[in-house]
Protein backbone atom coordinates (compact mmCIF):
# COMPACT_ATOMS: atom_id res chain seq x y z
CA UNK A 1 0.00 0.00 0.00
CA UNK A 2 1.46 3.39 -1.17
CA UNK A 3 -1.28 5.50 0.04
CA UNK A 4 -1.93 7.22 -3.57
CA UNK A 5 -3.21 4.61 -6.06
CA UNK A 6 -3.98 0.92 -6.19
CA UNK A 7 -3.64 -1.07 -9.52
CA UNK A 8 -6.44 -3.55 -9.96
CA UNK A 9 -5.41 -6.00 -12.78
CA UNK A 10 -7.08 -8.25 -14.13
CA UNK A 11 -10.65 -6.47 -14.05
CA UNK A 12 -12.78 -6.89 -16.83
CA UNK A 13 -14.01 -3.66 -18.10
CA UNK A 14 -17.27 -5.09 -20.01
CA UNK A 15 -17.35 -0.92 -21.90
CA UNK A 16 -15.36 -0.04 -24.95
CA UNK A 17 -14.85 3.76 -26.04
CA UNK A 18 -17.83 3.00 -28.84
CA UNK A 19 -20.13 2.76 -25.67
CA UNK A 20 -19.36 6.16 -24.54
CA UNK A 21 -18.01 8.17 -27.58
CA UNK A 22 -19.19 8.94 -30.84
CA UNK A 23 -17.60 10.18 -33.89
CA UNK A 24 -19.02 13.54 -32.55
CA UNK A 25 -16.98 13.15 -29.22
CA UNK A 26 -13.86 11.60 -31.62
CA UNK A 27 -14.10 14.75 -33.22
CA UNK A 28 -14.45 17.59 -30.68
CA UNK A 29 -12.16 15.52 -28.43
CA UNK A 30 -9.34 15.74 -31.00
CA UNK A 31 -10.08 19.64 -32.30
CA UNK A 32 -11.38 19.03 -35.82
CA UNK A 33 -15.16 19.91 -34.39
CA UNK A 34 -15.97 22.48 -31.71
CA UNK A 35 -19.31 20.96 -30.99
CA UNK A 36 -22.28 23.43 -30.69
CA UNK A 37 -23.16 24.59 -26.63
CA UNK A 38 -26.34 24.29 -25.02
CA UNK A 39 -28.24 27.16 -24.21
CA UNK A 40 -26.95 27.54 -20.86
CA UNK A 41 -23.76 28.17 -19.73
CA UNK A 42 -22.32 27.75 -16.31
CA UNK A 43 -20.57 30.22 -14.58
CA UNK A 44 -19.34 28.22 -11.70
CA UNK A 45 -16.73 28.75 -8.71
CA UNK A 46 -13.71 28.58 -11.25
CA UNK A 47 -14.98 31.18 -13.90
CA UNK A 48 -12.87 34.01 -12.95
CA UNK A 49 -9.64 31.50 -12.50
CA UNK A 50 -10.61 29.59 -16.05
CA UNK A 51 -13.97 31.15 -17.44
CA UNK A 52 -16.85 30.18 -18.32
CA UNK A 53 -17.67 26.36 -18.40
CA UNK A 54 -19.45 25.42 -21.73
CA UNK A 55 -22.24 22.55 -21.95
CA UNK A 56 -21.95 20.58 -24.79
CA UNK A 57 -24.38 17.61 -25.72
CA UNK A 58 -23.67 14.90 -27.47
CA UNK A 59 -25.21 12.00 -27.99
CA UNK A 60 -25.10 9.62 -25.11
CA UNK A 61 -22.86 12.20 -22.75
CA UNK A 62 -23.54 15.77 -21.39
CA UNK A 63 -20.08 17.28 -21.66
CA UNK A 64 -18.96 20.59 -19.15
CA UNK A 65 -16.20 21.84 -20.92
CA UNK A 66 -13.41 23.65 -19.70
CA UNK A 67 -11.43 24.62 -22.91
CA UNK A 68 -9.01 27.07 -21.10
CA UNK A 69 -5.28 27.49 -21.49
CA UNK A 70 -3.22 29.11 -18.48
CA UNK A 71 -0.01 31.66 -19.30
CA UNK A 72 2.09 32.77 -17.07
CA UNK A 73 -0.13 36.31 -16.41
CA UNK A 74 -1.59 34.97 -13.49
CA UNK A 75 -6.00 33.85 -12.55
CA UNK A 76 -8.19 36.11 -14.62
CA UNK A 77 -5.80 37.06 -17.42
CA UNK A 78 -3.92 34.27 -18.86
CA UNK A 79 -6.58 31.97 -19.93
CA UNK A 80 -8.15 31.74 -23.35
CA UNK A 81 -10.46 29.83 -24.95
CA UNK A 82 -9.30 27.08 -27.96
CA UNK A 83 -11.42 24.53 -29.35
CA UNK A 84 -8.29 22.50 -30.40
CA UNK A 85 -7.22 21.64 -27.11
CA UNK A 86 -10.46 20.38 -25.28
CA UNK A 87 -10.50 19.28 -21.58
CA UNK A 88 -13.89 18.47 -19.48
CA UNK A 89 -15.83 16.17 -18.24
CA UNK A 90 -18.84 14.42 -19.02
CA UNK A 91 -22.00 12.58 -17.26
CA UNK A 92 -24.26 9.70 -19.14
CA UNK A 93 -27.68 10.97 -20.55
CA UNK A 94 -28.24 7.90 -22.47
CA UNK A 95 -31.15 5.71 -20.82
CA UNK A 96 -29.76 2.17 -21.77
CA UNK A 97 -26.35 2.70 -21.17
CA UNK A 98 -27.17 4.64 -17.33
CA UNK A 99 -29.25 0.96 -17.04
CA UNK A 100 -25.69 -1.22 -18.10
CA UNK A 101 -23.60 0.99 -16.11
CA UNK A 102 -25.58 1.17 -13.00
CA UNK A 103 -26.19 -2.87 -13.55
CA UNK A 104 -22.31 -3.57 -13.66
CA UNK A 105 -21.44 -1.44 -10.83
CA UNK A 106 -23.80 -3.73 -8.59
CA UNK A 107 -23.13 -6.61 -10.09
CA UNK A 108 -19.21 -5.99 -9.49
CA UNK A 109 -18.04 -3.79 -7.09
CA UNK A 110 -18.21 -4.00 -3.17
CA UNK A 111 -21.58 -1.71 -2.60
CA UNK A 112 -20.07 0.22 0.20
CA UNK A 113 -17.36 1.40 -2.85
CA UNK A 114 -19.34 3.81 -5.07
CA UNK A 115 -21.91 6.41 -4.45
CA UNK A 116 -25.81 6.34 -4.78
CA UNK A 117 -27.44 7.50 -8.13
CA UNK A 118 -26.41 11.33 -8.83
CA UNK A 119 -29.71 13.52 -8.61
CA UNK A 120 -29.61 16.88 -10.02
CA UNK A 121 -31.69 19.64 -9.92
CA UNK A 122 -32.82 19.79 -13.26
CA UNK A 123 -33.95 16.15 -12.96
CA UNK A 124 -31.98 14.31 -14.28
CA UNK A 125 -30.51 11.36 -12.47
CA UNK A 126 -26.90 9.53 -13.06
CA UNK A 127 -24.66 6.41 -11.93
CA UNK A 128 -22.08 8.08 -9.81
CA UNK A 129 -19.35 8.09 -12.92
CA UNK A 130 -17.78 10.43 -15.03
CA UNK A 131 -15.77 10.59 -18.52
CA UNK A 132 -12.78 12.46 -18.25
CA UNK A 133 -11.17 14.47 -20.91
CA UNK A 134 -7.84 16.19 -20.57
CA UNK A 135 -6.04 17.22 -23.95
CA UNK A 136 -2.98 19.23 -22.32
CA UNK A 137 0.56 18.10 -21.59
CA UNK A 138 0.49 18.66 -17.74
CA UNK A 139 -3.09 19.12 -15.91
CA UNK A 140 -1.03 21.66 -13.17
CA UNK A 141 -1.04 20.19 -9.84
CA UNK A 142 -4.10 19.91 -7.83
CA UNK A 143 -5.86 17.96 -4.88
CA UNK A 144 -9.94 17.28 -5.28
CA UNK A 145 -9.89 14.97 -2.28
CA UNK A 146 -12.04 15.26 1.31
CA UNK A 147 -11.17 18.11 3.38
CA UNK A 148 -10.43 17.45 6.81
CA UNK A 149 -12.26 19.85 8.88
CA UNK A 150 -15.82 19.51 10.84
CA UNK A 151 -17.28 23.05 8.90
CA UNK A 152 -16.49 21.57 5.23
CA UNK A 153 -19.06 20.05 3.45
CA UNK A 154 -17.26 16.97 1.89
CA UNK A 155 -20.02 15.59 -0.42
CA UNK A 156 -18.82 16.92 -3.72
CA UNK A 157 -15.27 15.07 -2.51
CA UNK A 158 -14.64 11.70 -3.27
CA UNK A 159 -12.03 10.26 -1.42
CA UNK A 160 -11.05 8.14 -4.55
CA UNK A 161 -11.49 7.38 -8.22
CA UNK A 162 -11.35 4.30 -10.22
CA UNK A 163 -9.69 5.05 -13.78
CA UNK A 164 -10.42 3.02 -16.97
CA UNK A 165 -8.60 4.00 -19.67
CA UNK A 166 -10.83 4.72 -22.86
CA UNK A 167 -7.95 6.76 -25.43
CA UNK A 168 -4.89 7.64 -24.56
CA UNK A 169 -0.94 6.94 -24.49
CA UNK A 170 -1.46 3.35 -22.81
CA UNK A 171 2.74 3.68 -21.38
CA UNK A 172 3.88 6.94 -21.12
CA UNK A 173 1.12 9.00 -19.80
CA UNK A 174 1.49 9.22 -15.70
CA UNK A 175 -0.01 10.65 -12.39
CA UNK A 176 2.60 12.43 -9.89
CA UNK A 177 1.95 12.38 -6.33
CA UNK A 178 3.15 15.00 -3.87
CA UNK A 179 2.57 16.27 -0.26
CA UNK A 180 2.94 19.98 0.79
CA UNK A 181 5.85 21.07 2.55
CA UNK A 182 5.05 22.79 6.48
CA UNK A 183 4.77 26.54 4.31
CA UNK A 184 2.42 25.42 1.89
CA UNK A 185 0.39 23.12 4.58
CA UNK A 186 -0.18 26.41 6.68
CA UNK A 187 -1.33 28.21 4.02
CA UNK A 188 -3.71 25.27 2.41
CA UNK A 189 -5.34 25.36 6.83
CA UNK A 190 -5.66 28.59 6.48
CA UNK A 191 -7.43 28.93 2.83
CA UNK A 192 -9.99 26.21 4.00
CA UNK A 193 -10.71 28.67 7.27
CA UNK A 194 -11.29 31.37 4.83
CA UNK A 195 -13.40 29.38 2.08
CA UNK A 196 -15.88 28.24 4.97
CA UNK A 197 -16.30 31.90 6.10
CA UNK A 198 -16.71 32.54 2.52
CA UNK A 199 -19.59 30.02 2.42
CA UNK A 200 -21.09 31.32 5.70
CA UNK A 201 -21.22 34.98 4.12
CA UNK A 202 -22.36 34.36 0.85
CA UNK A 203 -25.83 35.72 -0.13
CA UNK A 204 -25.61 33.07 -3.72
CA UNK A 205 -28.33 30.45 -3.82
CA UNK A 206 -25.54 27.70 -3.86
CA UNK A 207 -22.52 28.99 -2.27
CA UNK A 208 -20.71 25.96 -2.97
CA UNK A 209 -21.29 25.96 -6.44
CA UNK A 210 -20.43 29.18 -7.24
CA UNK A 211 -17.59 30.24 -4.30
CA UNK A 212 -13.92 30.12 -4.71
CA UNK A 213 -11.22 31.63 -2.43
CA UNK A 214 -7.86 32.78 -3.81
CA UNK A 215 -5.05 33.30 -0.79
CA UNK A 216 -1.54 33.37 -1.07
CA UNK A 217 -1.64 31.87 -4.84
CA UNK A 218 -3.56 29.08 -3.66
CA UNK A 219 -7.83 28.70 -5.13
CA UNK A 220 -10.02 26.60 -3.52
CA UNK A 221 -13.82 25.73 -4.56
CA UNK A 222 -15.75 23.11 -3.44
CA UNK A 223 -14.47 20.89 -5.19
CA UNK A 224 -10.80 20.97 -5.29
CA UNK A 225 -7.73 23.03 -4.18
CA UNK A 226 -4.85 24.07 -6.81
CA UNK A 227 -2.78 26.74 -7.89
CA UNK A 228 -1.52 29.59 -10.58
CA UNK A 229 1.91 29.84 -12.21
CA UNK A 230 3.25 26.74 -10.82
CA UNK A 231 4.20 29.44 -7.53
CA UNK A 232 3.83 26.27 -5.29
CA UNK A 233 5.01 23.81 -7.05
CA UNK A 234 8.80 23.75 -5.11
CA UNK A 235 6.81 23.32 -1.70
CA UNK A 236 5.90 20.14 -2.82
CA UNK A 237 7.43 16.87 -2.55
CA UNK A 238 7.33 14.25 -4.50
CA UNK A 239 5.97 10.94 -2.91
CA UNK A 240 5.56 8.25 -6.45
CA UNK A 241 3.76 8.13 -9.78
CA UNK A 242 1.46 5.81 -11.22
CA UNK A 243 3.18 4.94 -14.95
CA UNK A 244 0.74 4.22 -17.94
CA UNK A 245 -3.06 2.82 -18.58
CA UNK A 246 -1.99 -0.43 -18.70
CA UNK A 247 -4.72 -1.78 -16.21
CA UNK A 248 -7.88 0.08 -14.25
CA UNK A 249 -6.40 1.57 -10.76
CA UNK A 250 -7.81 3.71 -7.89
CA UNK A 251 -6.59 7.21 -7.85
CA UNK A 252 -6.38 8.93 -4.30
CA UNK A 253 -7.58 12.28 -4.83
CA UNK A 254 -7.05 13.73 -1.90
CA UNK A 255 -3.26 13.81 -2.57
CA UNK A 256 -1.56 16.48 -4.54
CA UNK A 257 -1.60 15.24 -7.89
CA UNK A 258 -1.05 15.62 -11.56
CA UNK A 259 -1.57 13.98 -14.97
CA UNK A 260 1.00 14.40 -17.68
CA UNK A 261 0.97 13.63 -20.95
CA UNK A 262 2.54 13.73 -24.58
CA UNK A 263 0.12 16.08 -25.51
CA UNK A 264 -2.49 13.74 -26.97
CA UNK A 265 -6.32 13.33 -25.63
CA UNK A 266 -6.58 10.97 -22.30
CA UNK A 267 -9.86 9.85 -21.61
CA UNK A 268 -10.95 7.49 -18.82
CA UNK A 269 -14.18 6.66 -17.49
CA UNK A 270 -14.35 7.31 -13.72
CA UNK A 271 -15.95 5.63 -11.03
CA UNK A 272 -16.48 8.14 -7.73
CA UNK A 273 -16.14 6.53 -4.89
CA UNK A 274 -18.81 6.97 -1.74
CA UNK A 275 -17.52 9.72 0.32
CA UNK A 276 -18.17 8.03 4.09
CA UNK A 277 -15.18 5.94 2.83
CA UNK A 278 -11.53 6.75 3.57
CA UNK A 279 -8.71 5.93 1.29
CA UNK A 280 -7.49 3.91 3.82
CA UNK A 281 -10.15 1.71 3.87
CA UNK A 282 -10.31 1.42 0.03
CA UNK A 283 -6.78 0.32 0.30
CA UNK A 284 -7.76 -2.08 2.94
CA UNK A 285 -10.89 -3.48 1.22
CA UNK A 286 -8.37 -4.36 -1.96
CA UNK A 287 -5.68 -5.91 -0.09
CA UNK A 288 -7.99 -8.43 1.62
CA UNK A 289 -10.08 -9.13 -1.37
CA UNK A 290 -12.95 -7.65 -0.66
CA UNK A 291 -13.18 -4.74 -3.22
CA UNK A 292 -14.83 -7.07 -5.86
CA UNK A 293 -17.78 -9.63 -5.26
Amino acid sequence: MNGCYCDLPGVDFPFSKEDFLTEHDIEMIHGTREGTPMEHNQLGALSAFRGQDTFVQSEKLKWSRYTYKMSTDGAGEGYRADFGTFNGNAIITDHKLKRDVWEWLNETLHPDYFQDIWKFASGTNTPPVTVLCFSMETSGWHNEGPVPHPGFDNSRRPPAVINFRLLGDVDNSYIEFAQPDEEMQQAEDEIVEMFIEDIKNSTEPDPMLTTATEHKNLIMASTLQLFHNNVWEPNLIPITKHVGQHNPYIVNVGKWHRVVTNGTPRVTFRIHANTDLTFEQIEKMVEAGEFFK
